[in-house]
């Protein structure tokens, strides 16, 4: 598996298609410093890593960034930009918890009236299993320790499966070593 440019030679020089090689080939050397494999594409206006890493659970990484113009001018400098961080395993045994915490909004205070929803911290809400096993509480500590909750979009368990999301600057290498080393114990 590889990392590789997706571009015409004419973007080679951009210093977008530079800062975004950068990033890409950051996150393959820490996918690859536990042995993970990664593959990923880059162009001045996005980049797609997927990496597989195998500790005492099986990991999926996905780091993205799209660029949108909405002006129809071709600029990258006048453009809105999508960053997401999504992190996620099949091998999460959760003892039969199942929930999602989630960025509080004026949609979920208006149409969900679950009686399992709960406010966790600031602009966060808990919805499903008022039962959260204590494996499941520790990884909530550790990620709210780590995680710029600010940039914390949705966190979700559903059996074995364990999903988190992150929309923010893809800088959260951190955060990865740190839940490598978390899920090893």
């Amino acid at each position: 598996m590889s990392i590789s440019s997706d571009s015409s030679p004419d973007e080679f020089t951009s210093p977008f298609f530079i800062q975004n090689k950068e990033i890409c080939y950051r996150w393959g050397d820490l996918i690859r410093k536990f042995n993970g494999k990664v593959n990923g594409k880059y162009t001045s206006w996005s980049y797609r890593i997927i990496g597989h890493i195998k500790t005492n659970y099986s990991w999926r990484i996905e780091v993205s960034k799209s660029t949108y113009s909405a002006t129809g001018i071709s600029s990258l400098l006048h453009s809105n930009v999508f960053e997401n961080l999504s992190i996620s395993t099949d091998t999460f045994d959760s003892k039969g918890s199942s929930f999602y915490i989630r960025k509080r909004n004026l949609f979920f205070d208006i149409f969900i009236r679950n009686k399992f929803k709960q406010e966790l911290i600031n602009n966060y809400i808990l919805i499903g299993s008022n039962k959260i096993e204590n494996k499941v509480s520790k990884l909530l500590n550790y990620l709210s320790e780590t995680v710029d909750l600010k940039n914390l979009y949705r966190i979700e368990v559903e059996g074995n499966v364990l999903n988190i999301n992150i929309q923010s600057y893809n800088n959260c290498h951190r955060l990865i070593s740190d839940l490598m080393i978390w899920s090893n114990k």
